[in-house]
């Protein structure tokens, strides 16, 4: 029988995360190089990325940095290249990335709405196929992690509602994937956090604390626990879920 450490180990393994400049991303991709993981961190904001995959390089994990536009087909396929060859392969993908307006649905533009379905759910999906295909010819499964939102499965308020349809979309899109990816030894899960103090609900007018029965908001790092979870082998007989992690939010 394995041994407990062994099972939570990332060691040997590569992982990519999206949008890791900063905040929930950032805080996946330390806990995920915590585990033993090389980290593949990719932001929008190339100097985020930079900075972000140095300060884990002087800690002393395997770090590279990959800016680019997930949005942009030719883009998220130089993200995944570079990662596979810095590191020879992808064994954990987190889309992570993704944007947050703040407009009622009747006050978005064409070109705003089709912006945020590029970054939220083409972009994921897109990172998805590339780094689903690699795995496939490296012959030993993977583990692909879809952050996603309580606006997912919950309403939220009403300048949210594009977010939320993203995230729905992105919701479904796990379970489909788990389902065609598994005779691959793929696992695909998601995970689903209440509302975070990050950089893009601070931006949110009137932000209120939302009924959550353990009292507060979830923190990035919690969130990114239960990443590592769904990454290694501690759940490798776990796919098609979306973990809540919430503080009991979903059965308010």
């Amino acid at each position: 029988m394995r041994s407990l450490a062994d099972l939570w180990s990332l060691k040997g393994r590569v992982a990519l995360v999206t949008g890791s400049g900063r905040g929930l991303g950032l805080a996946i991709a330390r806990r995920l190089s915590e585990a033993g993981a090389s980290v593949v961190i990719n932001d929008l904001e190339a100097t985020l990325a930079r900075e972000a995959a140095a300060a884990l390089g002087r800690s002393g994990a395997a770090a590279s940095a990959a800016p680019g536009d997930i949005a942009s087909d030719e883009q998220a396929r130089g993200v995944v290249e570079h990662a596979v060859g810095t590191f020879g392969r992808v064994d954990i993908l987190v889309n992570n990335a993704g944007i947050v307006p703040l407009q009622a649905f009747d006050q978005m533009s064409p070109m705003e709405w089709d912006r945020l379905m590029a970054v939220n759910v083409r972009g994921a999906l897109t990172c998805t196929d590339l780094v689903a295909k690699r795995m496939i010819e490296q012959g030993d499964g993977g583990s692909i992690i879809n952050v996603l939102s309580i606006g997912a499965v919950r309403p939220l308020q009403a300048e949210l509602i594009a977010y939320c349809a993203s995230k729905a979309a992105l919701h479904m899109s796990t379970q489909v994937l788990a389902r065609s990816l598994a005779a691959h030894g793929i696992r695909v899960n998601g995970l689903i956090p209440t509302v975070m103090r990050t950089d893009s609900t601070a931006k949110i007018p009137d932000l209120r604390m939302p009924r959550v029965p353990l009292g507060r908001l979830v923190e990035p790092d919690e969130v990114a626990r239960g990443a590592v979870f769904l990454a290694g082998d501690m759940a490798q007989f776990v796919t098609g879920i979306a973990l809540p992690i919430d503080g009991g939010r979903l059965v308010e």
